[in-house]
């Protein structure tokens, strides 16, 4: 048996699937869950309160962009895709610096070089507008075929970084 309507369907797997939604009217003493256009599922408490599901355990990170190369130092980087993806193949043409990338609150993302050059996080840049920058104890260099996770920390709006490869 399948149960559908538009917003979520239910099939003979048991598997729910959702549409994407606005954050919905509240219901008093229910819960509701539900996928907005960023593609996040979140829960809304009986209150009326909007909570995200944080990612637990293994990951599955399928989405990536590989923006154009950067081309020189670089302040507020802002490329195409990076508010539906969690993976940023990075492409330079050079060793240069990334001192600034769009603030998205909450999200965690993995930065990799992939070609050309490595990748130098730099703390807390002055050039970047500061909801842009990455907050960290240093400057940090990755590598190609290394990669950093990052997280945009929304109390300090500052970009975090919460692991690195070597």
């Amino acid at each position: 048996m399948e149960i559908s309507d538009k917003k979520i369907k239910i099939s003979d797997s048991g598997a729910s699937h959702h549409a994407t939604v606005t954050t919905p009217t509240a219901i008093p003493g229910y819960w509701s869950s539900y996928v907005k256009p960023d593609n996040i599922m979140y829960y809304q408490d009986g209150v009326g309160a909007e909570h995200q599901i944080s990612e637990v355990g293994f990951e599955v990170m399928d989405d990536s962009i590989s923006p154009p190369a950067l081309t020189g130092n670089t302040d507020n980087w802002e490329p195409t895709g990076l508010e539906s993806t969690r993976v940023v193949r990075i492409s330079a043409l050079g060793n240069y610096e990334l001192r600034g990338l769009k603030p998205l609150s909450g999200r965690k993302l993995v930065l990799i070089p992939i070609s050309g050059g490595d990748i130098k996080l730099v703390n807390n840049a002055a050039t970047s507008l500061e909801a842009w920058r990455f907050l960290a104890d240093n400057d940090l260099v990755v590598k190609i075929n290394q990669a950093a996770t990052i997280w945009y920390d929304p109390i300090d709006n500052r970009w975090r970084i919460i692991g690195y490869s070597v």
